[in-house]
């Protein structure tokens, strides 16, 4: 089984949509300590609400409305400065202080919670419904970070970007780390004629991402004489968060106070680092 490294400072994010009323606890992801089958990290959904378990002994639990809506949340888990934040789209849920790090590699499951240990993986509570864009971060994001996450399309080469599947293959059993962190996932407990069922066109940024048109509309008339209109042109004014880092060169020290131009010119007001 593969391994991820979250022995440091990290962020894990990802999206999940859930229909069924299935009971019980349902997986999204797992870390699990490679000595002793202990769980690192778990996030799962218990009873429609959010669970996220760190170590096996400090977990936090979301009390608002239920999440199996056949809607898109998004989930992340933040562990930086010996302290983990829990957030659902963006918004922190939680945070728990003094936390410890995790000692070593850890196997990983999505989809599902491996209850064996060492080389025997006995994969339970699966997840029924749609999972996508997985991120794992080697630092500790802030809320304004994973909310930019969620309306940006990642390409992999994202700075500080450690892993990332983002279930796009839509063939085939294998899930690819685009990240180039080189942990390949792959599809289990499915024959191969039935492959194609275990992919969806359903994806979050469809419900998640509001276009903004300018005209709003146009109108034109058709009749027998003039029975087509061309050049009804439309600019997409959408507002997509950005974010990214300036550094200085061959340093990973950022910069302050550098002003963020648009197309070559400033905004208004004006946008600067913040170091």
């Amino acid at each position: 089984n593969e391994r991820i490294d979250l022995t440091d400072d990290f962020t894990i994010g990802g999206w999940f949509k859930k229909t069924d009323e299935t009971t019980g606890m349902k997986t999204l992801f797992q870390a699990q300590n490679s000595s002793d089958g202990s769980d690192d990290l778990l996030v799962s959904l218990v009873g429609g609400q959010l669970s996220f378990k760190y170590l096996s002994n400090d977990s936090i639990t979301t009390t608002g409305e239920s999440l199996i809506d056949n809607t898109w949340h998004h989930w992340a888990v933040s562990v930086g400065a010996d302290t983990l934040t829990a957030y659902v789209m963006g918004d922190p849920e939680g945070e728990i202080t003094g936390v410890d790090t995790i000692s070593e590699l850890s196997k990983l499951f999505i989809g599902g919670k491996n209850s064996g240990t060492g080389s025997d993986d006995i994969l339970v509570n699966h997840f029924s419904g749609n999972l996508d864009d997985i991120l794992v971060w080697n630092s500790a994001r802030s809320s304004d970070q994973i909310s930019a996450d969620m309306i940006t399309i990642h390409d992999g080469t994202e700075s500080g970007l450690s892993h990332y599947w983002n279930f796009n293959e839509g063939s085939g059993n294998v899930i690819n780390d685009v990240a180039g962190g080189s942990v390949t996932g792959e599809i289990e407990g499915v024959p191969p004629a039935r492959y194609f069922r275990a992919w969806s066109r359903n994806i979050p940024l469809d419900e998640v991402y509001e276009h903004y048109y300018d005209p709003e509309s146009r109108q034109a008339t058709l009749n027998n004489s003039n029975t087509s209109v061309d050049l009804v042109d439309f600019l997409d004014n959408s507002a997509i968060a950005v974010s990214g880092y300036v550094l200085y060169e061959s340093t990973f020290c950022a910069v302050e106070g550098v002003e963020i131009l648009l197309n070559g010119e400033s905004d208004s007001p004006p946008v600067y680092t913040d170091a």
